[in-house]
């Protein structure tokens, strides 16, 4: 390892060239790895401000401009060592590095009135270099050694106390990475940091942390799509149900259908309990509520619940009397009545929200500030239960975008914890956005048949019930139950990885 150190601006900078052996069997001489000027702030005072480097300082420091070194890394063979990018990559995928463009070219720049570093690298097939500053916190925060995060597990194990938010580097360099089996370069990024420690970061890692302008997550923010009563024509998509238990892309169209458009059908679902379970265990499980792990939906003498009656059901969102409601719900359509009556009523909540910002802002205000409350007493699968909750009807997130939607007229309460002032406007506001959930344009009517599964957004999509008769030879009978977004959203990324390749996010 040579070494050498030059001062500049007051400040001292060490430049050093890793040396090692070719990987090539046919040569023993040695080869520079380096793919730029390594700089490290070797000034002892943190408050002494490290200039940034001009084109000339870069000349000064590595003998060669910028642009420079990258037409001279873009024309010769790149060389690999495959024991130093092990040593250096022991907790980064190379079932991921495949996926990355080569790194050509990085400089680094401490910039310490930011308290922050600068990375500029180059890829290959791009003109352009990237720029991206990560502050020294966040930095030393996920350093990703073994002392700091267990690779298998994927998990933090340092102790936050020891982080101290004004770390600072003592010295930084980079070194080249690359595995031409597998023709992929990278570099590495280590620092040695104020309090003793030693972290390094691999470019082609650190690159997609880009702060407030990170790509999204688009499992954790699916690009939604907003229907109305003519969603049967246009939108809603049917799924076989032996697809979803064998087809992992079944499976995963599936989910993406329910995140997007918050509504599928399943068809052609053996007309028997228990279904239910067998779609859950392909997801992860069913919730459970108090009701059951699965609920039967039929008209009962003396029963627990609206639902378990044979008369209308507005639209509502089930189990608005917990305090965090089911994600998704399943009604499995084993028998349905024979004649007029028992449609579902369908309709997006979410568009309704929107369409009530539009045209009643202050309504829209009311509704995702005024808390409601829930409530349901009796006895059922667990025994006697009494669930109460609150919510607003329209719930926001933490970007004030429409996260949730729960009405459950029935499970209502008369409790209103608001000044009487506001009650008369509050009134007038939920009116308002009935009348849009109900509009001809909003409302869609689905009669299942034997064999459906209906599939919706239970804090997206309303659902209700016309009113249907009983006879000796016709009657209605459901059975329902719900899924997690936690365990679907899990199930979302694990099928992306495997059907595409790829992962939404490295967490090392």
């Amino acid at each position: 390892m040579a070494a050498s150190i030059t001062k500049l601006g007051g400040s001292y900078f060490l430049k050093k060239c890793l040396t090692s052996p070719i990987a090539a069997k046919s040569t023993k001489k040695n080869h520079i790895q380096r793919c730029s000027t390594i700089l490290g702030n070797c000034c002892r005072n943190h408050g002494n401000s490290t200039s940034s480097m001009s084109s000339s300082n870069y000349k000064r420091i590595g003998g060669t401009g910028m642009h420079q070194e990258r037409n001279r890394l873009l024309s010769r063979p790149l060389y690999a060592n495959i024991n130093i990018a092990h040593r250096y990559m022991s907790s980064y995928n190379s079932e991921h590095i495949q996926h990355e463009p080569r790194i050509l070219h990085v400089e680094i720049t401490p910039c310490n009135d930011t308290k922050s570093l600068k990375i500029e690298w180059l890829e290959e097939d791009k003109s352009v270099d990237k720029i991206q500053t990560y502050p020294y916190v966040w930095l030393r925060d996920v350093c990703r050694c073994k002392s700091c995060f267990h690779d298998s597990v994927q998990a933090r194990i340092a102790d936050f106390r020891e982080i101290d938010p004004e770390v600072h580097p003592i010295h930084v360099e980079v070194r080249r990475i690359e595995l031409e089996s597998e023709r992929v370069g990278d570099a590495e990024i280590i620092i040695e940091w104020s309090d003793g420690h030693e972290s390094e970061y691999s470019v082609n890692w650190l690159k997609h942390f880009k702060f407030d302008k990170s790509d999204e997550d688009t499992t954790f923010d699916p690009s939604l799509r907003y229907w109305g009563a003519n969603v049967g024509e246009t939108q809603l998509k049917f799924f076989e149900f032996e697809d979803l238990l064998n087809d992992d892309r079944a499976l995963y169209d599936w989910l993406v259908e329910l995140q997007e458009l918050g509504l599928t059908v399943v068809k052609n679902t053996p007309r028997e309990t228990g279904q239910l379970h067998r779609i859950g265990n392909r997801v992860a499980f069913l919730r459970p509520c108090n009701y059951g792990p699965t609920f039967q939906v039929k008209s009962k003498i003396d029963a627990s619940n609206a639902a378990y009656t044979s008369g209308r059901l507005p639209l509502h969102t089930d189990l608005a009397y917990y305090i965090w409601a089911p994600g998704i719900q399943l009604l499995h359509c084993i028998d349905q009545v024979i004649g007029t009556g028992g449609e579902n009523d369908l309709a997006d909540g979410f568009k309704a929200a929107e369409e009530l910002k539009q045209h009643d802002p202050e309504a829209y205000r009311i509704l995702t500030s005024t808390v409601l409350e829930y409530y349901d007493i009796g006895i059922d699968h667990y025994g006697k239960y009494h669930q109460y909750a609150r919510h607003p009807v329209i719930r926001l997130d933490e970007r004030d975008k429409v996260a949730g939607v729960y009405w459950s007229d029935h499970g209502r309460s008369p409790m209103l914890r608001i000044p009487q002032s506001n009650v008369r406007p509050l009134y007038h506001a939920m009116k308002a956005y009935h009348d849009i959930l109900y509009h001809p344009d909003n409302l869609f009517k689905y009669k299942m048949d034997n064999g459906d599964i209906l599939c919706f957004n239970n804090r997206r999509t309303l659902h209700g019930r016309e009113a249907f008769t009983v006879t000796e030879t016709s009657n209605r009978h459901l059975e329902g139950s719900y899924l997690e977004w936690d365990e679907v959203n899990s199930q979302l990324r694990v099928l992306k990885e495997k059907l595409e390749g790829n992962t939404h996010f490295r967490y090392s």
